[in-house]
């Protein structure tokens, strides 16, 4: 007799659909969605994620806090803003091109641009960097799936493909992954994936909101840490506790024999032999069920840390070693300058590195091109600063530190969205001689 939660048998229940965790859902990708009849008006849909409001932040005063876990999880009330910017980056052909074959083949050099970018806009702790990669990686991944999902006719010519080329995608970058797609090697290797997942039966049901926040949540509510048996009920049922699918209803019953069977006073203490792996199986090299992404074993329950953790680990402490030197340094060039009667030589360097790095600043009146914030080697339009008050307003709303008014006089790229849409202004097409709001940091002075 089929078990029942909160009143509902759960065979037959509706399966849940498993949601990308990418933060943005590529059917709403360029407007396009699921098809209606005609006598229906189009589903208004909310658009790509472009995560504009972080791309115009500059410098490090401002840069938005992340906390992570002792696992190097991010969670906290930072935690989707932070995923979210990390999918619009990993969506950048400049940053992470989508024609090479493996995120392991993507060159270093793009992936520390990468971590640059994202140290400018964020402030994260020590060591965290190899997890940072291993985010965007999969959102790398899982943009490149949903682009072939959406785009891709595996019967229709790369010459044809080409012409509906997604504009978030460099065009030789979408020729060049066209013709992968469409050779017999991926086929063959797409068929074979195809048929994997459909044996899928078991899918969880928190949508955005990755294990990691769910285990804070959760753990903060009921007062005691969780077993991975406590995380697969949690995650894998709906909000009336009924399961996921027939598959995932079974598997908890095994689990909670299991727990009833477990001597008086013991706990379900999380390890390679806990009640979710006697159910569920040994997991795989390289990860933990009911966990976050890049949580191994060997971090959970192996007497050496995995190799990011190890790195985490190895650069906070020298980091704190760094910033113990550089204040017995600064503490020796004080006493060094007071019995001299002179500015220590550390300090002069400083000053004049500090001297040396100064640029002429972008004034109002001045001529500038505006770049795109997908590709800023691409001009979008060319115009003149008309304010840098950050209580200024455009449309209504402040400015804001590191942003500027500018007059567009000659646009370039007339399809190119505006970082602040307002009114009917949504394109540089439809700013031409009014005032827009850009950020400074993609705002280049035009030298006469």
């Amino acid at each position: 007799m089929a078990r029942t939660r909160g009143g509902s048998s759960y065979r037959g229940s509706r399966s849940f659909q498993l949601r990308d965790e990418d933060p943005e859902n590529l059917e709403n990708e360029e407007g396009t969605g699921g098809g209606s009849d005609d006598d229906q008006e189009p589903k208004k849909t909310r658009g790509p994620t472009y995560m504009r409001h972080i791309w115009g932040r500059h410098g490090t005063d401002k840069r938005i806090k992340v906390k992570f876990n002792t696992l190097g999880e991010p969670v906290g009330t930072n935690r989707s803003k932070f995923n979210e910017f990390l999918g619009a980056l990993a969506r950048i052909g400049k940053y992470a091109p989508i024609d090479i074959d493996s995120w392991r083949k993507v060159p270093k050099s793009l992936k520390n641009d990468m971590i640059d970018v994202v140290k400018e806009k964020f402030d994260l702790p020590i060591g965290i960097e190899e997890r940072v990669k291993q985010s965007v990686g999969k959102k790398w991944r899982n943009w490149k799936h949903a682009l072939k999902k959406t785009y891709f006719n595996p019967n229709e010519s790369i010459e044809s493909q080409v012409l509906k080329r997604p504009k978030r995608v460099l065009p030789q970058q979408w020729r060049n992954i066209l013709t992968k797609w469409l050779s017999e090697e991926a086929k063959s290797i797409s068929a074979t994936n195809k048929e994997h997942r459909k044996k899928k039966k078991m899918n969880h049901s928190t949508g955005k909101k990755p294990f990691a926040q769910v285990r804070v949540e959760k753990e903060k509510e009921v007062g005691h840490s969780l077993s991975r048996a406590d995380m697969f009920t949690i995650c894998y049922t709906n909000s009336n506790g009924v399961p996921s699918s027939f598959e995932v209803g079974e598997k908890m019953e095994e689990m909670e024999s299991l727990k009833n069977q477990l001597p008086e006073g013991e706990e379900d203490n999380v390890g390679r032999n806990d009640v979710y792996a006697k159910v569920m199986g040994e997991e795989r090299s390289g990860r933990v069920r009911t966990y976050g992404l890049g949580v191994t074993q060997s971090d959970l329950w192996g007497d050496i840390p995995s190799r990011s953790t190890c790195f985490r680990l190895v650069m906070e402490q020298s980091a704190a070693m760094s910033k113990m030197e550089r204040r017995i340094q600064q503490l020796e060039s004080i006493q060094q300058g007071r019995s001299q009667g002179q500015i220590s030589p550390s300090s002069q360097r400083h000053t004049s590195q500090s001297s040396n790095a100064i640029s002429r600043p972008i004034k109002v009146g001045d001529k500038v091109t505006i770049r795109s914030m997908v590709d800023s080697s691409k001009i979008c339009a060319v115009g003149v600063v008309r304010n840098l008050d950050p209580t200024a307003e455009v449309g209504d709303i402040p400015l804001g530190s590191h942003w500027c008014e500018i007059h567009v006089n000659v646009p370039v790229e007339n399809d190119e969205e505006l970082m602040r849409p307002y009114h009917n202004f949504l394109k540089i097409g439809d700013a031409i001689g009014v005032a827009v709001a850009w950020p400074i940091n993609l705002v280049i002075l035009e030298e006469n």
